[in-house]
């Protein structure tokens, strides 16, 4: 059993809980202090060099089941937080050029498709490995998994009448 299991906390965390985290922080951007932002920001950083070595000492089978990288472990929550934050507190209030705001959205058009595709090419794509360097073979991953997504998403959205109702 996880942690979420363990503790009874699957009815308000969940996915609804990743929603309802995102809900809280956003409406507390305008007016967070900047100890709970630092907060926010130590403890997120400090989970995800956690995930990334404990990632590097675990067996490989665990690695294998991305169980120290699973949606729900808290180490995951609190960095996908502290991103969140990040995003909402500091990125939010850049002002973009036009250039830059379309190519954003062209990226947010096509979230949702490669949010759908990736789960599927995670099951097909294989890892490279590079037994010492674990984090830089996670990156190659990443990257190749969401330049692949993006691209099918792309294509798919290019089919008539359906293509953007999907993705």
């Amino acid at each position: 059993a996880d942690f979420i299991e363990r503790t009874g906390l699957r009815a308000v965390t969940g996915y609804m809980g990743y929603f309802m985290l995102g809900y809280f922080l956003y409406s507390k951007k305008d007016n967070m202090s900047k100890k709970t932002e630092t907060a926010i920001y130590v403890i997120g950083i400090l989970m995800l060099f956690a995930t990334i070595a404990a990632e590097c000492f675990i067996s490989e089978g665990l690695r294998k089941t991305d169980f120290v990288k699973q949606y729900m472990k808290p180490n995951v929550i609190l960095y996908s937080a502290a991103i969140y934050t990040f995003f909402v507190t500091k990125m939010s209030k850049i002002h973009y050029s036009e250039r830059t705001r379309k190519v954003f959205a062209v990226f947010t058009e096509c979230g949702f498709g490669v949010y759908c595709i990736h789960a599927i090419l995670n099951e097909f794509v294989p890892t490279p490995v590079i037994k010492s360097l674990p984090f830089i073979t996670s990156l190659l991953r990443v990257a190749c998994l969401y330049v692949l997504s993006l691209a099918l998403t792309w294509l798919i959205r290019k089919i008539p009448f359906v293509g953007k109702k999907i993705t």
